[in-house]
């Protein structure tokens, strides 16, 4: 017993430091006894990350047992509420309040008050999400947030912004800045989003327009581009370095002038029409597409997204990264044709491009819907690593993200050598290059490789990665 006390005195804080998700009453109900509340050794100061999601299955609300849960965390830096009848307890806000060490808050809410916002202005936050997709954050709001502006670094508003900005509301720290894309807000200047945040380096825009580009999409870009080329608006956002859309229009429209590193867009049937425009925009060295799709999502008009790009200089000149993160690739090891024939029209079209390096992520909900684990992933990583080898001469590095715990990243270089072959001209010998061989990385040589090319930037806000990353830079 002494042995047992004593693994588990070295193992807690660890322990409380990993980041604690309870999803559901029962899992609150545990992890409130795990915190031993009210005895002399409670463990709610040692316990740093916490996420409390709402499911649909809780027949009741339990939200007087999250609050005595939260008022007992009192030493927390991040904290993740999705759980709406929370919110209609006046406490909440005043008990979030008391985490004075506060630095990562994400609340999804029914209505933005802005006399809950004024109690949030004395945490140290650097990072604040507010999700209210059927309200309005008022000026008022927004001023209320001011007194933030000193170390706020990251700001999601997943809301409705009034028509033009107040100039009283600004944030000139903030260097990654997320908002529900809006026909208002088609461009950073017609509200006052670039004089409100002038340091931004990473916009998102989520929800959007759906659907192909209409005559008014056309009208709007117009608008857009105008108003980047103008005197006042064309030292805007400098250092804007990554932008990511949930609608291939919503970027068209955007029409953003500047030399990205990162373009993020998802990838479905329409966005062959417009990406090869927007990447002429952008001129991004990394390119992200994602898609959660299945075999009998999979539209013809899916394929030629790449032999697009290459058939316009403009769009792929700079293009050096390519990230796909699709669903789809969870089913190529399963004589799946859709699934297979969309793989190899991609490898042709690597052919054409300019790619040195190529990563692919499997998205969570692949796994969940198909009950496969991580291992079953990881023999995927094989075929698609020795499908995508062949298709290009400039291709030396393929990532794969299989989701595993232990090893979520599997990469290959790959080598090329001169051997002798059969001239061009027909006669005699001559240095050709050989085929490329795989050579497998080890995981930390694999992180190292994706950081020496850049692709930080794309995968740094996914959780799951971000020990991997920590250790790969030391």
């Amino acid at each position: 017993m002494r042995t047992c006390h004593f693994f588990l005195r070295l193992a807690l804080p660890a322990l409380c430091r990993s980041t604690v998700t309870l999803f559901g009453a029962e899992k609150v109900a545990s992890f409130y006894h795990f915190l031993r509340i009210g005895s002399p050794c409670p463990r709610g100061p040692q316990i740093r990350a916490l996420n409390i999601m709402w499911t649909h299955v809780d027949r009741e609300p339990y939200t007087e047992r999250i609050l005595q849960v939260l008022r007992n965390c009192t030493h927390l830096k991040q904290l993740l509420v999705y759980y709406p009848p929370l919110y209609s307890n006046p406490l909440v806000w005043l008990t979030i309040t008391e985490a004075t060490a506060l630095e990562e808050l994400l609340v999804c809410l029914e209505n933005i008050e802005t006399a809950h916002l004024c109690k949030l202005a004395n945490l140290p936050l650097r990072t604040l999400s507010l999700e209210a997709h059927n309200s309005t954050i008022e000026n008022a709001a927004l001023h209320a947030l001011a007194p933030l502006a000193s170390n706020l670094v990251e700001l999601k508003l997943i809301c409705d912004l009034p028509p033009c900005i107040s100039t009283r509301a600004a944030f000139p720290r903030v260097k990654r800045l997320a908002l529900l894309a809006s026909m208002t807000h088609s461009n950073p200047f017609k509200g006052g989003l670039a004089r409100a945040f002038p340091s931004v380096t990473h916009f998102i825009l989520r929800g959007g327009f759906w659907g192909k580009p209409k005559a008014d999409d056309h009208l709007l870009r117009e608008e857009s581009s105008r108003a980047w080329v103008e005197n006042r608006n064309s030292k805007a956002w400098p250092s804007l370095a990554a932008f990511t859309a949930d609608d291939p229009v919503v970027a068209f429209v955007m029409a953003v002038p500047r030399h990205l590193s990162l373009l993020s867009v998802p990838w479905w049937g329409d966005t062959p029409l417009v990406l090869p425009t927007i990447m002429a925009d952008t001129t991004p060295r990394i390119l992200e597409l994602t898609s959660i799709v299945f075999p009998t999502d999979i539209r013809e008009e899916m394929f030629s997204v790449l032999s697009r790009i290459a058939d316009s200089p403009a769009a792929a000149a700079s293009l050096r990264t390519l990230i796909i993160r699709s669903d789809f690739l969870a089913f190529v090891g399963e004589q799946c044709d859709t699934a297979q024939q969309l793989m190899r029209s991609l490898r042709d079209a690597l052919g054409k491009l300019p790619i040195t390096h190529l990563l692919l992520a499997f998205i969570g909900l692949s796994q969940k819907l198909t009950g496969k684990d991580p291992p079953g992933l990881s023999a995927f990583a094989d075929l698609c690593a020795e499908c995508f080898s062949t298709g290009s001469t400039s291709l030396c590095w393929i990532g794969v993200v299989t989701n595993g715990d232990e090893v979520p990243l599997r990469s290959w270089k790959l080598v090329r050598k001169l051997a002798p072959g059969p001239s061009a001209q027909g006669e005699g010998f001559d240095n050709v290059m050989s085929p490329p061989a795989l050579c497998q990385e080890t995981q930390y040589q694999g992180w190292a490789s994706l950081l020496s090319a850049g692709m930080e930037i794309a995968i740094a806000d996914v959780d799951h990665f971000r020990d991997f990353l920590r250790v790969a830079k030391q």
